[in-house]
């Protein structure tokens, strides 16, 4: 009987407001947002503090006002409190300098904006963790219309420590949540790279990550052979057509401390910060503030890094973020290695399987036919002169039939590339992607066996140049017309790039030449540009091909 006594006194004391505080701190109600939560905040602080209403402000990583909420009894003064300067003038302290501030509006001149919010008191309370504040709450007017007091204060601290644990769980909760969906994305991602259905992984990759990371552009960006420089393979957001191909050659020590730590790492201020030119000049083609550098290998990348960008109208990068990315790129490159080894593995196998189809035209077919021509030559010293000459006609057919089978048995034998890979699918492609560029479509001519014998490197080379070409066609020749052609034969590939423009002239589209010049030096090729004094250039890149083996990226 006592102890219901007891528990009666005890539900007496009971403080509906200080339990409407409780469930926000413990419980999530169904359809429940943040602004709800900050929202039951302020209306709970608001009775507590027993003030016409209270404000709620939280920062975002930038440190501008996220969240504005205001909430109480007195909806005049909720109205008006939407207009209280809480960023500059007296209030101002509260956030910049976490301090508690209490302030009289008959104190204040007429430039504060203490008139246009109509209030008569503030108190402001900072809103922080450890070292960070996290933003204020700002109690208007006591009911009773007198000055707040120490006592107030003091409860107002212990609401804005209810409020910063609001806020922690809400971000705790949203990294979480984004933790989950990285992952999510993650896997689907695996099962379509390592279904083989993309002639190209990498392009699969910056697509699907741009989505996953709500990233304005993603790049692939791999370390070349000097170690000191690198080139964008991938790329994937506005100027993605331009990008590709691109060589990075300012100081890349961010990008190789990345690679040599095997983690992901968020860069914030680029436009500002001298000390990530490396990248730079990708973030200032987006005009980006804030970037994630993965390292990332495979597709056909040893030494890569995976650049995601945001411009400054969108969040920042959080840390939160780079975690989910860490166990993204984890998984990421383990599923391009699997899809690598599977590639490797058809290819063996495509490769097989074309030698037995050499074999036998080489054993059976070719030597059928050579013997049915020995058959008919000795036929034609038999015959008379008109049979004779029909008969050798034949027999020419059958050299041809025979030299054709033999060029086949050669492609069958050479290097691997999928139709999508090739130099005449690529170059089309690229060609339609520069038309907006131009402002017209380019002719593309493709003479000779492009699609055989042709490495992926020296292809790599190839389409880098036309991009670069076509790219300051764009950018400083006024042309009306581009005539693109690529030929093919024994001994070396030429790409012929003419325009009816206004001629180099400038020293720095002379200076732009100096990539391509490189390219074609470092394959024992050459570079020649003719151009008149005032109209129309004409640009010859050649290099040797069939002298050493490449790297093959796909099957096809």
């Amino acid at each position: 009987m006592a102890v219901r006594t007891n528990q009666a006194v005890g539900a007496e004391k009971r403080d509906p407001r200080w339990e409407s505080l409780l469930r926000t701190l413990t419980e999530d109600p169904p359809d429940s947002s943040f602004g709800d939560a900050l929202r039951r905040v302020a209306t709970s602080a608001a009775d507590l503090l027993s003030c016409r209403c209270v404000v709620l402000t939280v920062l975002d990583r930038s440190g501008s006002v996220e969240h504005f909420i205001s909430a109480g009894p007195d909806q005049q003064a909720v109205e008006r409190a939407g207009r209280l300067p809480v960023r500059e003038g007296p209030l101002a302290p509260v956030v910049a300098a976490a301090q508690i501030v209490r302030v009289s509006a008959a104190g204040q001149g007429r430039g504060t904006g203490f008139a246009t919010a109509a209030v008569g008191e503030v108190l402001g309370v900072p809103v922080h963790v450890e070292d960070v504040t996290l933003g204020g709450l700002y109690a208007c007017d006591r009911l009773d219309d007198a000055a707040f007091s120490d006592a107030d204060t003091e409860l107002a601290v212990l609401l804005a420590d209810v409020t910063a644990t609001v806020i922690r769980r809400s971000r705790l909760t949203q990294a979480a949540d984004q933790r989950q969906r990285w992952m999510a994305e993650s896997a689907e991602l695996t099962r379509a790279l390592l279904s083989g259905e993309h002639a190209n992984p990498l392009q699969l990759v910056v697509e699907r990550v741009r989505d996953i990371a709500d990233s304005d552009l993603v790049a692939v960006v791999a370390e070349r052979p000097d170690r000191r420089s690198y080139e964008v393979i991938e790329a994937a957001g506005p100027y993605a057509s331009t990008l590709q191909g691109r060589v990075v050659t300012a100081d890349a020590e961010l990008a190789s401390r990345v690679i040599a730590e095997g983690a992901p790492r968020v860069v914030s201020d680029l436009s500002s910060s001298s000390s990530h030119s490396d990248l730079a000049d990708l973030a200032e083609l987006v005009g980006a503030e804030s970037a994630i550098l993965a390292p990332l290998a495979g597709g056909g990348v040893e030494h890569g890094v995976l650049a995601m960008y945001r411009r400054p109208e969108r969040p920042p990068f959080t840390e939160s973020e780079v975690a989910a990315a860490t166990l993204f790129t984890a998984q990421l490159t383990l599923a391009l290695e699997l899809a690598d080894n599977r590639a490797k593995r058809e290819r063996s196998a495509l490769l097989d399987e074309r030698g037995r189809i050499a074999r036998d035209l080489h054993d059976h077919v070719i030597q059928r036919l050579f013997a049915i021509g020995l058959t008919l030559q000795s036929a034609a010293t038999q015959a008379d002169l008109r049979a004779a000459n029909r008969l050798q006609d034949s027999i020419t057919g059958i050299d041809e039939t025979i030299s054709q089978i033999r060029a086949t048995i050669y492609r069958l034998t050479g290097p691997l590339i999928s139709a999508e890979n090739s130099i005449r699918t690529r170059a089309a492609h690229l060609v339609e992607d520069m038309t907006a560029v131009l402002g017209f479509r380019a002719e593309l001519d493709v003479r000779g066996p492009v699609d055989f014998g042709v490495e992926d490197d020296v292809t790599d080379d190839c389409i880098a140049v036309l991009r670069e070409a076509l790219t300051n066609v764009a950018k400083h020749a006024a042309a009306t017309r581009v005539d693109v052609a690529i030929s093919v034969n024994a001994s070396e590939l030429a790409l012929e790039v003419c325009d009816d423009g206004r001629g180099i002239g400038a020293v720095s589209r002379r200076s732009g030449l100096a990539n391509l010049r490189a390219r074609a030096e470092r394959r024992h090729g050459r570079l020649i540009v003719a151009s008149g004094a005032s109209r129309g250039t004409r640009l010859t890149w050649t290099v040797p091909i069939g002298a050493a083996p490449g790297r093959v990226r796909s099957v096809g």
